[in-house]
């Protein structure tokens, strides 16, 4: 039930006419006040409008069957189907989500931005050994590298700084995504 409500009050039209409801209900409070009614007769003032409201919008010259109908008919049959679309439209790499490269197992996540995707700044290495993550470490100047915590497990770097090599993995990612998407469009 609560889910109905929410998606009832995220819909233009449900915003609109709880909203109006809501404004009347607030603005006849109001009015019963300044005249000094009682707010015991200004909340049955207001609640026999609203059902006055719903006499008069259900028998408006529409059957209420037809109005039934057109209700069940956009739940069950046009809603499900609008939806449907809407969930296919995220685009299949957002699953490619870690790969093994350079002998080490990368994972990361994809974020949106003004519908441009990209791959967060948060990539980890993890050891492709014990699944533990490997930690940047400086031995000394030029040496450089990734250690796992759990097993010992090294990676040299070489001359790279642990961000030059992250962003490194990073392009090569992206390559591996549109090789992918390439391939797929094929």
């Amino acid at each position: 039930m609560k889910k109905i409500f929410k998606k009832i009050f995220k819909h233009p039209i449900g915003i609109a006419v709880s909203s109006g409801v809501i404004s009347s209900t607030i603005s006849a409070l109001i009015v019963a006040y300044i005249k000094s009614e009682s707010f015991m007769s200004a909340s049955i003032t207001v609640w026999k409008w609203v059902i006055s409201l719903f006499h008069s919008v259900l028998t408006f010259g529409v059957p209420v069957w037809m109005l039934l109908l057109i209700l069940i008919i956009y739940f069950k049959l046009i809603n499900p189907i609008s939806n449907s679309f809407n969930k296919n439209s995220s685009p299949d790499f957002l699953n490619y989500k870690s790969d093994i490269i350079e002998g080490i197992r990368w994972e990361w996540e994809w974020f949106s931005y003004y519908g441009k995707y990209s791959i967060s700044n948060r990539i980890d290495a993890v050891c492709i050994h014990c699944n533990g993550y490997l930690i940047d470490n400086r031995h000394s100047y030029h040496i450089n590298t990734l250690e796992c915590e759990h097993c010992g497990f090294k990676k040299n770097l070489s001359e790279w700084e642990h961000e030059e090599y992250r962003n490194k993995i990073k392009r090569e990612i992206l390559r591996r995504t549109r090789n992918k998407s390439n391939e797929n469009s094929m």
